[in-house]
């Protein structure tokens, strides 16, 4: 049974992961980040208004811990509601660049 992380860094330093490790990571990022949302995380929370309640601030967090753990770099472009709205689709964006 596989941990789902490689014993040895990527190139850029950040360690892959399987996409069960992936999930899991971002949805106890996104918890470490929404501290005063009351509820259970799941794929489909809103990342901001009407879920995690999420401002810019904490995004350009998200972001910044993405691109330091998976080794993805998140160009602001891409920093939308048709990738940021749920982890669901986040997870999306991430799995397209990883591969």
């Amino acid at each position: 049974m596989g941990t789902g992380v490689t014993a040895e860094p990527s190139a850029s330093g950040a360690l892959r992961v399987d996409g069960a490790a992936r999930r899991a990571w971002l949805l106890a990022t996104l918890a470490g980040l929404a501290l005063d949302f009351d509820g259970a995380i799941g794929d489909d929370t809103p990342l901001a208004e009407g879920g995690l309640g999420l401002d810019s601030l904490a995004v350009i967090d998200l972001v910044g811990a993405i691109e330091e753990r998976m080794g993805v770099r998140i160009a602001e472009a891409d920093i939308t509601h048709e990738h940021f709205e749920t982890a669901a689709r986040l997870l999306r964006l991430l799995e397209a660049r990883l591969g």
